[in-house]
Parts: C-alpha cells; structure tokens; sequence
C-alpha cells in the first residue's frame, strides 16, 4: 500500500491528519484514557485493545482513504491526539458520506470538535464535492446534537429503535446539510 497523507489545518496547533501505523500508541493511550467517557456513546470502544487491533484499525482507514471510500482522521492539538473525526461510508454516485467524530473528555465544551467538524465540512463540500454529509447519533446525545447544530446541519428525522445502545434499543437522530447550504 502506498503511503497516504491528508492533513487538513484547522488552526495554529489545530490540526485533522490521516493517520499511521506510528500513531497506534497515541490512539491507544487517548481510548484507555477516555474509555468512561467514549463507551457512553460508542459502545464499541474497549479498554483492553491491543495496539495490534489499533494498527489494523489505522491500516483499515488508509485503506479506505486511498481507496476514497472515507477517512478517518486524527484531531491533534499541539501535537497530541486528542479525538478522531471523519467522513464514511462514501457513495460516490450521489456524492454522500457519513459523518463520525469523537473527543477526549478534557477537550469537551472548548469547540474545538465543532472547528473540526467545520474544517471537515469545508473539505467534503469543496474538495470531495460532496452533496451531503449526514451524522447519526443516539437520541439521548445532546452535545452531539448541540455542536451538530451549531456547524449547521439539521434535524432529517428520527429512526426508531435503530439500534442497541447498551443492550437497550435506541431512537437514532439524523442530521444532514447539503453543499447548498455551505457557506465558506
């Protein structure tokens, strides 16, 4: 595979950057670290990862990036991961993909995801030539709600008992925005 770099600047210190097998261990530390925090909504995160299954986990989204069926990037500031932000699932045919994002629990509240998510918005709409960027998430998610909002998508709907969220099954809310809607 050959080497794939995407490193889109938020602001100084701030940056959103693909990810490398040399990254595993700051990826690992930040989940141990914020395990609590990510399992509230991302079920799927486990404490006891290995760094082998966080190496295949960047390899599987380099993968996907050079073969633009979405990315996954590293959110860094002053040089330390501190979240994890991108686009999946892309459909190339209507030039739509899914928005994904998480933030370590001592970055919450300073809108820097919401910086991030507006860098990744300018990205999708301008160079990707997106038509829509959606984002679902469990109902209960507030702060995902409020940043969603205050980047400026808008509530699509809600898709009832979607999915399990701890065992329980869960109204997902889905936000979109659509290139139209973007303003650089």
């Amino acid at each position: 595979m050959k080497e794939v770099m995407l490193l889109l600047e938020i602001e100084a210190g701030l940056i959103l950057k693909s990810m490398h097998t040399s990254d595993a261990e700051s990826v690992l530390d930040c989940i141990r670290q914020n395990t609590e925090h990510l399992q509230t909504w991302i079920p799927w995160i486990q404490p006891q990862s290995h760094l082998l299954q966080i190496e295949d986990f960047i390899h599987q989204q380099l993968q996907a990036l050079e073969h633009q069926e979405g990315l996954m990037l590293g959110l860094f500031k002053d040089e330390v991961l501190i979240g994890m932000a991108g686009l999946q699932d892309w459909d190339h045919a209507i030039g739509r993909a899914e928005l994904g994002f998480w933030i370590s629990k001592a970055q919450l509240g300073k809108g820097i995801m919401t910086k991030a998510v507006r860098r990744l918005l300018q990205f999708g709409f301008k160079d990707m030539q997106l038509q829509r960027i959606t984002a679902t998430f469990p109902i209960s998610n507030l702060k995902a709600h409020k940043l969603l909002e205050k980047a400026g998508f808008k509530v699509e709907g809600v898709l009832r008992n979607h999915m399990l969220h701890h065992g329980l099954k869960s109204n997902m809310v889905v936000m979109g925005f659509l290139t139209e809607e973007w303003i650089d």
